[in-house]
């Protein structure tokens, strides 16, 4: 297969990158085919000149010319009128050779190559009539007396063109046969596998999932319990439960981790979107939470369309992982984050963009003892690069998206500079109404305004707001009730996301806990659709997922759908009301 392999790519010469694996398969093959009867031409058509043979030269160069356009035709993706030209450039010569009496060993060797060529590029019908239509013509000029004829063929060479002929098209066609049906089956295998590892992964998520959710209530009863009591043998006991609640969560994800879960099989959202917003968005939740350390600057090449077609929550959660990786390995008090979208190609229907964030601050990860070790290219290598700067900045998930849409994830790491880019492939609006002003906003490589995501309409105190709780299980809601219930104004229960809107749309709330798996409509649609709601009415309703989805990507999943904030199961009752006071006072 490796011999396979190459083979292919070598012959891959001068085709579209847009063709299908399978077109591409098959026109390396006919790329080959085609280079040895160019060759095979050419001689026959010196040999013709050199023997004053007109008809064989011509016959010969005419075939060259044929070969040529069905070059031609292979480098405009046309796979199937390229297999007709070359058939035709084998009829012509070996008809040719044939008529006139010159057809011999190496002629028979050409024509060896039509069953090749028609059984790989077309049907079996199909290439069942090519070939009984050249041998029976061919056997015709065999058998019938020319006058102009250089020589009368033996019958021992008749019958061997004859036999030859149709023991290679056999041949080929069992060869074919039994590599499609191995293809097939390897397909089926593959197939299998991959059913296998999805009922694995949605098996470890949920059951992730499940246990998650009883940790955090027992968690938080223990905290009930501890603020109530005095009793110094009681909270140890208590402490011990913490401990091994806290032993649970780490084997919980140690158990996810080794799963290692695949973003590829979650519901994707192709919709058309204005890059240049969603980009200026995505900073702007990094600008707000470090406006002191990190500054972007935000350029966008002007030939970009206003409204492209594609996923911009796949595209936020990539910026998400990269941004927050060059922040939390930042090695200086200030970083400057230079982000730069250039358009690398377009056709008709796609518009492939390059991504590049740059820093001026070197990587450092932690090596031991209080001490981090500066990461660079160099210490790496380059044999792998990129790949193992992935793994090593906890950057897989990005990499299998960007991998996902066709591109991939080169990182640059030097003394002085981190440099993150990748290329992303999206789909033409072919709209001239499309808007762009929001794009020209950053297009002047200025930087961009620290702007928290939302202005609250005034500062709340913790006391006074009023509280939207999302979620489905009774425990959950007792739970969060008795954790929060002396510490908020008041709180509301909507069982799944329907309730929510409708209580939304009634009601005014200050703040709204989401959970995420929920029946009728989950944690993230409700979100997206609040966030409609609001964009009419220029308000902001802070929303923060508290869910026991702790997979990798799930962070991600939550912000780009339009959540405020993100908890995880189980949390402590402490970093909720923290989440819960910085955003209802609009602070940092």
């Amino acid at each position: 297969m490796p011999n396979s392999s190459l083979l292919f790519k070598i012959f891959q010469f001068n085709l579209p990158k847009s063709m299908s694996d399978d077109a591409r398969r098959k026109a390396s093959i006919l790329n080959l085919f085609g280079l040895v009867s160019l060759i095979l031409y050419a001689v026959y058509g010196i040999i013709g000149l050199a023997v004053d043979n007109t008809i064989v030269a011509l016959a010969s160069f005419g075939g060259v010319l044929i070969v040529v356009v069905a070059f031609m035709l292979l480098r405009a993706g046309k796979v199937i009128a390229s297999a007709y030209a070359l058939s035709f450039a084998i009829f012509l010569v070996g008809v040719t050779q044939a008529y006139i009496g010159v057809a011999d060993q190496y002629a028979v060797a050409i024509s060896l190559l039509l069953p090749l060529i028609t059984i790989y590029s077309f049907n079996i019908g199909r290439a069942v009539l090519i070939n009984i239509s050249y041998l029976l013509l061919f056997s015709l000029l065999l058998y019938v007396p020319m006058f102009d004829r250089v020589v009368e063929y033996s019958i021992v060479f008749k019958l061997s063109f004859i036999t030859s002929f149709v023991a290679a098209f056999i041949l080929f066609y069992v060869f074919d046969y039994f590599n499609n049906w191995a293809q097939t089956e390897l397909e089926k295998q593959v197939l299998l596998e991959r059913n296998i590892n999805k009922r694995k992964d949605e098996f470890i998520s949920t059951l992730s999932h499940q246990i998650r959710t009883p940790l955090n209530n027992i968690m938080v009863i223990a905290n009930l319990v501890d603020s109530s009591t005095e009793d110094e043998k009681l909270k140890d006991l208590i402490d011990t439960i913490h401990a091994s609640t806290n032993n649970l969560v780490n084997v919980v994800n140690s158990m996810v981790e080794v799963s290692n879960i695949d973003l590829s099989e979650r519901d994707s959202f192709t919709i058309n979107f204005n890059l240049g917003a969603t980009v200026a968005n995505t900073i702007k939740l990094f600008a707000h939470q470090y406006s002191n350390n990190v500054q972007f600057n935000l350029k966008i090449d002007e030939v970009i369309p206003g409204l492209i077609g594609g996923e911009p929550v796949k595209i936020k959660q990539v910026f998400l992982n990269i941004i927050e990786s060059l922040i939390k390995t930042k090695s200086t008090s200030r970083i400057k984050i230079d982000i730069l979208v250039k358009k690398s190609s377009e056709t008709a229907e796609k518009v492939d963009l390059l991504f590049e964030l740059r820093s001026n601050s070197p990587i450092f990860i932690p090596a031991g003892d209080g001490k981090n070790q500066l990461i660079t290219s160099d210490l790496i290598g380059n044999a792998v690069g990129s790949q193992v700067l992935a793994d090593v900045l906890d950057l897989k998930i990005t990499q299998r998206l960007i991998e996902k849409n066709g591109g991939k994830l080169t990182i640059v790491l030097n003394s002085d500079s981190s440099i993150f880019s990748f290329p992303y492939t999206f789909n033409k609006v072919n709209d001239p109404t499309a808007p762009l002003k929001e794009v020209e906003e950053h297009q002047n490589n200025a930087e961009v305004k620290v702007a928290p995501t939302y202005v609250p309409l005034r500062k709340i105190d913790l006391l006074e707001s009023n509280v939207l709780l999302v979620e489905d299980n009774l425990i959950n809601q007792k739970i969060v009730i008795l954790s929060l219930k002396k510490l908020v104004k008041n709180i509301e229960i909507a069982n799944n996301g329907k309730e929510a809107l409708d209580r939304f749309g009634t009601s005014r709330f200050d703040i709204i806990l989401m959970d995420i798996q929920m029946p009728i409509m989950n944690g993230i649609v409700t979100t997206r659709k609040i966030r409609e709601i609001e964009a009419s009415t220029n308000t902001h309703t802070p929303i923060i997922a508290i869910t026991a989805n702790a997979l990798q990507g799930d962070r991600e999943e939550c912000i780009a759908a339009g959540m405020d904030d993100y908890l995880s199961k189980p949390f402590q009752i402490e970093v909720l009301i923290q989440k819960m006071k910085r955003l209802l006072s609009g602070s940092n």
